[in-house]
């Protein structure tokens, strides 16, 4: 079958729009058919990382033979034989076993261990006849050595070493002792080339041990300015088969380039081309190029799911001569390894035993300001004097003026020289601006002086710290006293202004009939004190309230603090009660046969009622109950009388006062029906309230 150009470049966009459509961001990547970082066969240069571990098990096939036979009519033939088989149905799929280890953050293994399975219906070999297969594949070991960049370069470049060790089913040069056949779908790194009609070879596994190395390179642009969760992914890598075999396999190069959209956390997707390119053999220009597109649902941190589907867009009309089927007799015919399309898919589980530890780089601040070898005074006040013992030392009371340290870091002045001299302070509160409550240092250095006090402290040495708590805006006085006279320096502490108070004020109705209850709920942050007018008064900074208001009211709820005042009203309405007739057949209200038992529908219709009589708290009720005129008279008084004391009773329980109530019961001797029919003794099985309080 050929493509157009035009009609190719049409389907590789649409494929690729779906893609981008379906596919959504996978914060620690997929792993791919090799076990390893990356999309379906392209490698990521990115590792799995210290410490984690990948298990899976990823399936592909597909059902079409046509497009792997050359003719199904004339290459599928018995041997001996010119009439051909035909094959009425199709399936051919392989499963590969996945292990894969995290050793550091730039090396990583994986071990692959594929199954082949095919399924198909041959005719023309004494009727019908099912032919299956299944095989072990080639085991296939990869190792990856990352380059160490930092974690940050949005660049990464790898090493990609793998091993296969021939541990697949063969089929032998004797025909007589063959036991598998094909077609059998297979990853072109497992497919020989050459033609077996002169040299027959092991065309689904290799007789020796093969290499695979390359590199492989990923652009990663969520870690550039422009933060776009894309990344580009590219391989290089080339296949040789060690052994005296060795030189009938064509030497092999890959080269494959994918490209992964991860823009939300828990999907990813992605698109790739990858093409074998022979360099010898009989057949060097063969093209096995495949585009492939999918996506990755990641459930978790720790399960993967993977669909997608690969499409063949190399030599079509190429084949391996000399395969067969192991029927009656031998059929053989010619294939490609190959199909137009299969579907893949799989699971994939994640173990992480360590976790990458976040370097957090210390801020960095300056302990010499100045330069003169003296720290400044909060490398002592936060006790790093060893840490910048290198650095300076002493305590500099000067940071932002260089000065000899005889002169503890303070520029030297030019004093005239007195007889007496006058005291000298430096006197200072770090910092000058504080939340109430918190603490301030206050620290001083006096010279020339005899005594020296502190207002508030009392007096001190010449030199020396203090912490002090200002409960508001302070201004501390030191006053030093010496031959010379007497000196004073002040230090100014500002209180910072606190935060607003914040309120959540609620009703849990804002519309109740009269005599209802409604329950205010109120939270409170930075107050000291909670008012809620309506006569609520002073309360806590979180609580409830149950009201019975007679009159739409509104409360204001006000919250006083540090920061200020804030208030929050609430409106509550009140509706009129509703009216309660003078006599009511209470309908539905039923008990068990024979007995006073109320029944969950009766409770339900009760509910209603008792709420009717606490929203009207000056009504009185005579509850009254009637029955049929089946069964003893005097019977049938006294279960109307516990009957109606039953509805009486579950009333209180619902809060209506017994002082309003009053059960009686009225036997068979009141009926509103003829009790000679079923539906005139139903209706005189009955419940009624009647208000007495006129």
């Amino acid at each position: 079958m050929n493509y157009s150009s035009n009609s190719l470049k049409s389907k590789i966009f649409a494929l690729f729009l779906a893609t981008f459509v379906l596919s959504t961001h996978a914060g620690e990547g997929n792993l791919n058919f090799y076990g390893q970082r990356g999309v379906h066969k392209t490698q990521s240069a990115q590792t799995l990382g210290h410490g984690r571990f990948g298990l899976g098990l990823l399936l592909e096939g597909a059902k079409s033979l046509n497009s792997l036979i050359e003719d199904e009519n004339s290459g599928f033939r018995e041997n001996g034989n010119s009439n051909p088989y035909g094959i009425s149905e199709y399936f051919g799929g392989n499963v590969y076993t996945l292990l894969s280890f995290g050793i550091s953050n730039y090396f990583d293994a994986s071990i692959s261990f594929p199954v082949y399975l095919e399924q198909l219906q041959v005719e023309n070999v004494d009727g019908s006849q099912d032919a299956g297969a299944a095989g072990w594949g080639d085991v296939f070991i990869s190792t990856k050595w990352s380059v160490p960049f930092d974690d940050n370069y949005p660049f990464n470049l790898a090493g990609l070493v793998g091993f296969g060790i021939s541990t697949g089913t063969r089929h032998g040069y004797d025909l007589g002792k063959t036991n598998t056949y094909g077609p059998w779908i297979r990853d072109p790194m497992f497919v020989r080339l050459e033609n077996r009609s002169l040299n027959p070879q092991w065309p689904y596994s290799t007789q020796n041990y093969f290499g695979r190395f390359g590199l492989a390179a990923s652009f990663d642009f969520d870690k550039t300015k422009a933060e776009v969760p894309i990344m580009i992914h590219i391989n290089g890598t080339n296949r040789q088969v060690f052994g005296t075999d060795g030189g009938d396999y064509p030497n092999v190069w890959s080269f494959s380039t994918a490209l992964e959209w991860t823009p939300v956390e828990f999907i990813s997707g992605f698109v790739e081309y990858y093409r074998d390119i022979p360099i010898n053999g009989p057949d060097e220009s063969t093209n096995l190029s495949t585009f492939s597109f999918g996506t990755a649902f990641h459930l978790g941190k720790s399960l993967d799911l993977q669909f997608g589907t690969q499409l063949f867009i190399g030599d079509k009309d190429k084949y391996t001569d000399e395969l067969h089927i192991n029927l009656s007799d031998k059929a053989y015919y010619s294939a490609r390894l190959i199909p137009d399309y299969l579907i893949f898919g799989g699971i994939i589980g994640k173990i992480y035993t360590a976790e990458p530890k976040k370097e957090v780089k210390p801020e960095y601040r300056n302990p010499d300001t100045d330069g003169d070898k003296l720290c400044d005074p909060w490398v002592s006040e936060t006790g790093k004097q060893q840490e910048f013992a290198n650095t300076c030392k002493g305590i500099d009371l000067c940071p932002y003026e260089s000065g000899p340290k005889e002169n503890k870091g303070c520029p030297v002045q030019e004093v005239k020289v007195e007889a007496v001299p006058a005291p000298i302070i430096l006197f200072t509160a770090t910092p000058d601006v504080v939340q109430k409550g918190n603490s301030v240092t206050l620290t001083w250095q006096v010279t020339n002086a005899t005594s020296v006090s502190i207002d508030g402290v009392g007096e001190v040495q010449a030199s020396g710290t203090r912490k002090m708590k200002p409960t508001e805006n302070t201004v501390y006085k030191l006053t030093a006293v010496g031959e010379g006279g007497t000196q004073t320096a002040t230090a100014d502490v500002e209180i910072a202004a606190g935060p607003l108070p914040i309120i959540l004020f609620t009703a849990s109705s804002e519309s109740v009939q009269i005599g209802q209850p409604v329950t205010l709920k109120w939270q409170v942050t930075n107050a000291t004190e909670v008012n809620i007018s309506g006569g609520v008064g002073k309360v806590q900074l979180k609580g409830s309230k149950q009201l019975k208001p007679t009159e739409t009211a509104t409360y204001t709820l006000t919250a006083v603090g540090e920061g200020g005042t804030q208030t929050e009203a609430i409106t509550v309405e009140i509706t009129a009660a509703p009216v309660i007739e003078a006599r009511v057949n209470l309908q539905g209200v039923t008990f068990g046969s024979g007995n006073a038992t109320l029944t969950a529908n009766a409770k339900k219709i009760l509910d209603g009622v008792a709420e009717q009589l606490l929203a009207n708290p000056k009504v009185k009720i005579e509850i009254q109950g009637h029955t049929d005129n089946v069964g003893n008279p005097r019977a049938n008084q006294d279960l109307s009388e516990r009957r109606a004391k039953a509805v009486v009773g579950y009333l209180a329980t619902k809060g209506v006062k017994m002082t309003r109530m009053r059960a009686v019961g009225y036997g068979q001797d009141v009926p509103i029906a003829d009790n000679a029919t079923a539906d005139g003794r139903e209706l005189n099985r009955r419940i009624e309230m009647v208000r007495v309080d006129d």
